[in-house]
């Protein structure tokens, strides 16, 4: 499809039948002119309230069909979403909200009660939407604040959609940044829409989906540039999408089987608790796709094997993305993956492989990961140094730099070996943590580890290995286990020197272990 336009109308274009379903939530089925029309009464509502072109609209939500609603009717419009974690703390809400210039807010009840102080003083507007749609159920609370509720809100009339070229910023997303500080990266309806066209290209390039038969369960948060970028847009511009508002693996188990789910989309902590569950029944998936986080070889392992017995055809399908380029930018293939690559580039997509020089380097060999790509981010906002420093033009192209280092196999796939301010120099010798990690989650035992640079007395580097492992295990065999298979698939400066055992490893707000909180 057309894809300089706005995510409305590049939605809007993929409908062929209006009363087909478009999202199911709660047992409910919302139509393509329901889900449609609620938009633009949406869009109308946010008119109403003042919101013009580039003003910022937060979303800060769950997976209900009011942040799906409260997405697109932003867009018509021509404002910027942004997406916001509904579990950040009150400071870091303030600050962003600051920092984004957010005039208007759509959230949860519980949400405005525990950020209401917040609220006013910035004078920001609040939209209260529910999990169960029930008006009643807060209405007494909404009276007595004075709030507005999201459908006694919407307007009988539908705005006028705004005609875009697709270059306009549409989304706000907040990253980790492909330099370790947290950033707010821009995201234009062309770069999502693009992303959208490379996935289906590459995946469906026969065309052979849709919505009578086709349908996913949305898993991954809306906040999140994989839960935006694949499933909330992607698969909403194709097939039917389930939303699920919070990952519960039973659940999520559940409405696989119910709705005959043909694609899912996941991070690897998500498979591994639906793999702990009695009730996963995979027969009726095609694409089952794993992003955000390193996937340990046993996890893949056991899914792929319950997906055979279910009678699936598919297998767990790695890739590489960022939220810079949208999300994804290489997957790999039904039948056709190698242990531990994560695919080819997406159709439309180069990945490069260069020396610090920024010269290629030679097949199997480590250099920094580039990335060209349609679905590239516009940028950093407010910070146009940090943007120039990583995204630079090559032959008429502009490029990423990722802050990932990896390597190509002879048959074009791609493995992560590091991120690059992560890795160690030991004895001279390069010392990833990832592949430190690999090799302890291979082990038996081994929920979960995470590998730390530290230094000693007298400031030389070693490793930290903060393990979580299964109960009854005997923590001081399983240290000479994990010592023996380092020094023996790796090299033994990669041998850690210290070990932490721990109930549970810290997560960043993105999802992804907190290593530097190890490190510090």
């Amino acid at each position: 499809m057309e894809t300089r336009k706005s995510l409305y109308s590049y939605v809007l274009d993929s409908v062929t039948d209006k009363k087909e379903p478009m999202l199911i939530y709660n047992g409910r089925s919302i139509s393509a002119e329901k889900l449609l029309s609620t938009v633009l009464r949406a869009g109308e509502f946010l008119r109403e309230q003042g919101i013009t072109k580039d003003d910022v609209v937060g979303i800060m939500l769950p997976n209900i069909p009011e942040a799906i609603y409260a997405l697109y009717a932003s867009n018509a419009i021509d404002a910027i979403c942004n997406l916001i974690n509904p579990r950040m703390g009150k400071k870091g809400l303030e600050n962003l909200l600051i920092f984004t210039e957010t005039k208007i807010v759509y959230t949860l009840l519980p949400l405005y009660l525990k950020h209401k102080d917040t609220f006013k003083k910035l004078r920001i507007k609040v939209v209260i939407c529910s999990t169960s749609g029930i008006v009643g159920e807060c209405l007494e609370s909404l009276l007595f604040h004075k709030l507005t509720y999201f459908n006694i809100s919407l307007p009988n009339r539908c705005v006028s959609p705004v005609e875009i070229d697709g270059s306009e910023i549409a989304v706000y997303i907040h990253s980790g940044g492909t330099t370790g500080t947290p950033k707010t990266v821009m995201l234009s309806s062309y770069a999502l829409n693009s992303l959208a066209n490379n996935i289906v290209t590459t995946v469906r390039p026969n065309g052979d989906y849709s919505r009578a038969k086709d349908a996913t369960v949305m898993m991954l948060p809306i906040f999140h540039a994989f839960g935006l970028g694949v499933v909330a847009h992607t698969m909403l511009a194709s097939i039917k999408v389930v939303l699920l508002p919070r990952f519960r693996p039973r659940k999520a188990n559940r409405l696989i089987k119910k709705y005959k789910a043909t694609y899912i989309a996941g991070v690897p902590a998500m498979y591994r608790k639906m793999l702990e569950k009695d009730n996963f029944d995979g027969k009726t998936l095609e694409f089952v796709f794993c992003g955000g986080d390193k996937l340990a070889s046993d996890v893949k392992e056991k899914f792929n094997q319950s997906l055979i017995d279910s009678g699936s055809n598919c297998e767990i399908l790695e890739g590489y993305g960022l939220t810079e380029t949208s999300s994804v930018v290489s997957v790999g293939e039904n039948g056709k993956t190698n242990k531990g690559s994560l695919g080819t580039p997406l159709k439309g997509n180069l990945i490069e492989i260069v020396d610090d020089e920024g010269n290629t380097v030679e097949i199997g060999e480590v250099g920094n990961i580039i990335v060209s790509a349609n679905s590239l981010m516009t940028g950093y906002l407010k910070d146009e140094e940090t943007t120039k420093e990583v995204i630079f033009e090559k032959n008429g192209k502009l490029y990423l730099k990722t802050g990932d280092l990896g390597r190509f196999d002879i048959d074009g796939k791609l493995y992560f070996v590091e991120r690059k301010k992560r890795s160690i120099k030991i004895g001279a010798i390069n010392v990833f943590p990832s592949e430190i990690e690999n090799v302890v989650c291979e082990l038996d035992g081994i929920k979960a580890c995470c590998a730390a640079r530290k230094y000693n007395a007298n400031g030389k580097a070693l490793i930290s290995l903060h393990v979580v492992s299964e109960d009854g295990i005997d923590n001081t065999e399983l240290i000479k286990k994990i010592e023996k298979e380092i020094a023996y698939k790796l090299h033994p400066y990669a041998v850690p020197r210290e070990f932490h055992f721990e109930k549970s490893l810290k997560m960043t707000m993105f999802g992804k272990i907190d290593y530097k909180y190890y490190e510090k």
